[in-house]
């Protein structure tokens, strides 16, 4: 399909104190294959100089449609973001993380080719500060993505997703669910019929280090994803779930110590997740050594178009 045939599409990206990072996130859209595009950008309240970086962005590309608004939070600008884009394609990303350079060109192409799918993932490379490779998500494939959100499995990257703005708009949009707006909102559309889709392809680096909600306040993030699940749930089921989030950080990531959630679990539970995790590790690194070519394309410096294909997949 010739590229001036297909629908502009929007990619919608919020911002609170993005950090040095911010330059290549920006970067990694700009030059996207993929280029009949807006970049509707939210500035939620920044104070780190990330104001000032935007509007020079934005004096210089005018795909770029940026909303400077208060602090009031990342589901407020999701929302206002959403209201903003011009196209029903939406392709969300998040500060910090980084595209593959044709990942646009690739879930469009998806969406244009199975209009039953209502909002397409991609596999994803977690990253560290320097965009090296530390992880892989999700390690296993997944064949049913629809199976996997009604099962209660959290395997969406949020920022790596392309959604129908239609059909996120007929479900009332982001939910008001702090921690897991997300989630909830994947909850939302398939209680409303729609279909979800993974591609086998890693087109996002999601930067995973040991910072925010994640780590700062484990306990009350996973309790959001149990409610949004509407699963019964005790203390002790939050703190299992800790415990191999602490696991898995160290053994597939590399975190230190130092930065894990203390939880009392028993020794045996330990010891039976941290073999898993051992093997899981192992497969990881056999995974990113098959989609190499694709974290190369993430890497500072060798962003460009490498003509990936959905039929090689």
């Amino acid at each position: 399909m010739n590229m001036d045939a297909k629908p502009a599409v929007s990619v919608l990206l919020c911002v609170y104190n993005g950090g040095p990072c911010l330059a290549y996130t920006l970067d990694s859209i700009l030059n996207q294959s993929y280029t009949h595009f807006e970049f509707v950008i939210v500035n939620d309240g920044s104070t780190d100089g990330s104001q000032q970086l935007l509007e020079s962005y934005a004096a210089e590309d005018k795909r770029i449609k940026l909303i400077n608004k208060p602090n009031t939070g990342l589901i407020d600008s999701l929302n206002i973001g959403l209201q903003a884009c011009s196209n029903d394609i939406v392709f969300r990303h998040d500060a910090e993380d980084v595209s593959h350079p044709d990942r646009l060109r690739l879930q469009l192409d998806f969406l244009l080719t199975n209009p039953h799918v209502s909002c397409v993932a991609s596999r994803t490379f977690f990253v560290d500060e320097k965009y090296g490779i530390i992880g892989f998500s999700p390690l296993l494939p997944i064949k049913n993505l629809d199976e996997t959100v009604d099962a209660n499995q959290t395997k969406i990257i949020h920022g790596s997703v392309a959604f129908r703005k239609s059909a996120v708009l007929q479900v009332g949009g982001y939910p008001r669910v702090l921690h897991a707006e997300d989630y909830a909102l994947w909850r939302l559309m398939r209680a409303s019929g729609m279909h979800l889709h993974m591609l086998p392809m890693p087109l996002y680096g999601y930067m995973k280090v040991p910072r925010g909600i994640t780590f700062s306040n484990s306990f009350t993030q996973l309790k959001a994803v149990y409610e949004v699940a509407k699963e019964k749930y005790t203390d002790a089921d939050i703190h299992k779930s800790i415990c191999r989030i602490n696991l898995r950080n160290r053994m597939l990531y590399q975190f230190d110590r130092a930065w894990e959630t203390p939880v009392d679990v028993s020794f045996l539970y330990k010891l039976s997740w941290t073999f898993y995790f051992r093997l899981l590790s192992l497969y990881q690194s056999l995974l990113v050594m098959r989609y190499a070519r694709f974290a190369k394309a993430l890497q500072p410096g060798h962003q460009q178009h490498t003509e990936v294909k959905l039929s090689t997949f």
